[in-house]
């Protein structure tokens, strides 16, 4: 551990920057051999991941806050801390001393949220890991759905006066980890009542600076080589999609993964499901809130957790657009 008071104020102020640029996640601050945590930080933790709460300078009248646990355990805690919807950014120490410095700088390594994972450790093979990313245009909402896991994009828009109940229920078809509009609309009654409606969703508030030009210079970074894209009449779900992959390029530090398929749903060619059809049915789960009893636990006979994932997609699709599921999967 670190020694000496110079040395504890900067190590303070290195954790002060890094949570002062990432203010809506939890830090874990590597030291050493383990990940701390630091004033509300460790109140967070100590309540979801089960950790001893102490303080250090408990000798001064103002201690602070402290949980921790060992650096080998951060996938479990990071799992558990993303599943109760929280973020978190994970900030890791360099190997040796920059010169002229006294104690080893720390950067952020990844920001992880609910939606922008791609990992299945930390997803669940059972589970999805959905950002539902939302625009918005004189009475149209643009929609994009991104799973990283499998490097799925699906492109919508609702309009008219029934859009808001439309986006009602999808999100509850859908049930997104992590719902994703621009900072302009994060206070709409309309988003707070939808996040209200769905336990453990985040909602995350991005801007995408430089207006329409930088609409096209993120689609066409990340699309360019993409197979399957249909997105040159999806319109403001362009923006939705832009807006979602540099939130997601944000939170990897600036690395992309990978999109393989973007598809785009149009309105005349499909019936839309709502919410109560879905749940009369059955159709991904009993009236209970069960999965077992349903028809997606009926028929389902895939070997692997992207086919289960992609089983239970295709189950909530529009009628219309229901096509075939390759059964190797």
């Amino acid at each position: 551990m670190l020694q000496g008071e110079v040395m504890t104020t900067s190590m303070m102020d290195q954790f002060a920057s890094i949570k002062e640029q990432n203010p809506e996640t939890v830090l874990f601050f590597r030291m050493g051999d383990f990940y701390e945590m630091f004033h509300e930080d460790a109140e967070i933790g100590s309540e979801i991941l089960g950790l001893t709460l102490t303080s250090r300078d408990k000798n001064t009248d103002h201690p602070t806050a402290m949980a921790g646990f060992p650096w080998h355990a951060l996938e479990p805690n990071l799992k558990t801390m993303l599943a109760s919807g929280r973020k978190v950014t994970v900030v890791d120490q360099e190997a040796t001393l920059r010169p002229g410095q006294k104690i080893l700088e720390r950067t952020v390594t990844r920001v992880y949220t609910p939606g922008t994972l791609h990992e299945t450790d930390l997803i669940g093979e059972d589970q999805q890991a959905m950002l539902l990313s939302l625009s918005f245009k004189s009475g149209t909402i643009g929609v994009a759905r991104i799973d990283l896991s499998r490097g799925i994009v699906e492109l919508d828009e609702l309009r008219g006066d029934e859009r808001w109940s439309l986006l009602v229920d999808d999100v509850l078809a859908q049930r997104p980890s992590e719902l994703l509009v621009p900072k302009a609309q994060a206070e709409l009654d309309e988003i707070r009542g939808i996040v209200d409606l769905i336990p453990g969703m985040t909602l995350s508030a991005h801007r995408l600076l430089g207006g329409p030009q930088a609409v096209e210079t993120t689609l066409t970074e990340w699309l360019e080589n993409s197979d399957g894209m249909e997105i040159d009449e999806t319109g403001i779900a362009r923006v939705a999609l832009a807006l979602a992959l540099d939130y997601i390029k944000t939170a990897h530090q600036g690395s992309q993964p990978v999109i393989t398929s973007v598809e785009a749903r149009h309105d005349a060619a499909r019936m839309r499901l709502d919410q109560t059809t879905l749940r009369n049915l059955e159709v991904v789960q009993t009236q209970f809130g069960d999965q077992k009893g349903s028809l997606f636990d009926t028929i389902d006979c895939t070997k692997t957790w992207m086919g289960k994932r992609r089983l239970k997609s295709w189950l909530l699709q529009p009628l219309a657009e229901v096509g075939q599921i390759d059964a190797r999967q």
